[in-house]
């Protein structure tokens, strides 16, 4: 066995000998740096990056016995990187999911704070959408579903001039309530203590 700095060389039939703990702590200081620039370079956070190299060794502890058995010694950095690179595109996914969803609020006018006032909310807006006249629910439930207008008009039979219109002016109705459960919002935060 060859000592590296932080790392540790050791034969193919050395590796074998070695206990799943001994093993591990191995792997770790031989790769923990590598993965860890590996991460930083798709996430640019040092932080996250470290998570990222935590939770890849975690994952590979938790199956030590199994990894150990279909991984051959020479392919462990390969297998390390390619789980910490994908860990980290999860990751960066989430977050440009997260940052849609957000401008999408942002759009709408109003920020939806957290899941309670979010189901509040569809509950009130469902009771509005319930409360506008028949044609006008049908054309905007269709279009939510992912109708445009034409293949409205041609679904109810309809003109597309009509469609159009009815479309718009359920689509006044709901903005008018989004604005009026805005402004009801704006003055809980004023009564809401500073944090």
């Amino acid at each position: 066995m060859s000592v590296k700095g932080d790392s540790i060389s050791l034969k193919i039939a050395d590796l074998a000998k070695l206990d799943n703990q001994r093993f591990f702590q191995i792997l770790y200081r031989s790769y923990y740096q590598t993965l860890r620039a590996n991460a930083f370079y798709y996430l640019k956070e040092k932080e996250l990056a470290d998570d990222v190299v935590q939770d890849v060794f975690f994952k590979v502890w938790m199956k030590m016995d199994d990894l150990r058995a279909d991984i051959e010694s020479g392919v462990w950095a390969k297998y390390l990187i390619v789980m910490t690179r994908n860990r980290a595109l999860n990751i960066n996914k989430k977050r440009s999911v997260t940052i849609e969803r957000s401008v999408d609020c942002e759009s709408c006018g109003h920020m939806v704070f957290n899941g309670w006032m979010q189901r509040e909310n569809e509950l009130m807006l469902e009771g509005v959408v319930k409360a506008l006249p028949a044609r006008q629910r049908e054309v905007f439930v269709m279009n939510y579903q992912g109708f445009d207008t034409r293949e409205i008009s041609k679904e109810l039979k309809i003109a597309y001039s009509t469609a159009r219109n009815t479309l718009m002016y359920a689509v006044k109705k709901l903005e008018a309530y989004v604005n009026k459960t805005g402004e009801w919002m704006e003055s809980v935060d004023e009564l809401m203590p500073a944090a």
